[in-house]
């Protein structure tokens, strides 16, 4: 299936003339806009992400576009990076399917008007969203900023199966608990760290998290949450502890009441556990996205593991 256009509403009735010179190709799409429109100015968002480029379109008749591509990248991507596109299409369609029964938003959310899911070494997939009219639309909406958007925020799930499961076909389970979830995020990070043969240690990660994944069991609703450039089903606290990282690597409050004697309540098993996770995805990522902190978030992270597992053998 090259590409899918959901239901016509009345917020898609202005793109109808570009909604019939969609291709699953991006680059073929864009000259078929400018052979069609004349005059179509491109911008793309200031903004970055690692998962997504996004671009505005403005066309004569002051109707606009947003445009969502997987972006190149000279290293592979990540496992956890992958299908952003199709992951931001289900997130905005949940919202759809969850409107009338959500309070009236105070700030624009896109609507879906096309999914590419063809995917080739020359092909990337791109998501195509309408955008506000006018001729200064604001710059497109990034996946953090989707997920802190008030509607989308209220949004929770008994159910914690990757929002990618739901648009593309690839098998999955009828239900799928935080637990089952949250392994498969750890395997996708340890993979990615067994394919360039990354010295981590393996064996004591996967042992301790098999050990204590029980308490994992406890977490029986999820919210969107954004784990780094991640963005699924998940328990809030992983997401959380991203932003108490630095008293992490300080040393300050967090790891008291991590390591305090006597105190290993579930939720604290929890927090070492997800600790695990983001020390482990801090390692890999400083090996496939290198930047000017990649050393210090490489040696961070290599500590802060040592001590979370250290803490789980005490």
């Amino acid at each position: 299936m090259p590409g899918t256009v959901p239901s016509q509403t009345p917020d898609t009735f202005p793109h109808q003339k570009c909604l019939s010179l969609l291709s699953p190709d991006f680059n073929e799409f864009l000259v078929s806009l400018n052979d069609s429109y004349g005059a179509v100015t491109i911008n793309r968002s200031k903004s970055t992400s690692v998962v997504v480029r996004a671009y505005t379109i403005r066309l004569p008749n002051c109707v606009n576009l947003y445009i969502y591509q997987t972006p190149a990248h000279n290293s592979p991507p990540l496992r956890l990076e992958a299908y952003a596109p199709e992951k931001l299409a289900r997130l905005l369609d949940l919202h759809d399917e969850c409107s009338s029964s959500l309070p009236v938003p105070s700030s624009f959310l896109p609507t879906v008007l096309y999914l590419s899911s063809q995917k080739s070494s020359t092909h990337q997939s791109f998501l195509l969203t309408t955008a506000p009219p006018g001729p200064f639309p604001p710059e497109p909406p990034l996946p953090q900023e989707l997920l802190e958007h008030e509607r989308i925020a209220r949004l929770t799930s008994k159910d914690f199966e990757s929002l990618r499961s739901l648009n593309i076909p690839i098998p999955s389970q009828s239900f799928c608990t935080w637990k089952i979830a949250f392994t498969r995020l750890l395997e996708s990070i340890l993979q990615d760290a067994e394919d360039i043969s990354l010295m981590i240690p393996y064996e004591d990660i996967r042992g301790s998290v098999r050990r204590w994944m029980w308490a994992l069991s406890d977490v029986k609703k999820g919210k969107l949450i954004s784990f780094y450039e991640w963005f699924d089903w998940g328990d809030m606290d992983l997401e959380e502890l991203g932003y108490d990282w630095n008293s992490l690597c300080k040393e300050e409050g967090a790891w008291y009441w991590l390591e305090k004697r006597g105190f290993r309540s579930n939720r604290t098993i929890r927090l070492l556990l997800y600790t695990i996770l983001h020390a482990v995805a801090r390692i890999v990522k400083a090996y496939y996205r290198p930047d000017l902190k990649g050393k210090t978030n490489e040696m961070e992270g290599r500590r802060i593991l040592t001590r979370a597992l250290k803490a789980f053998d005490e």
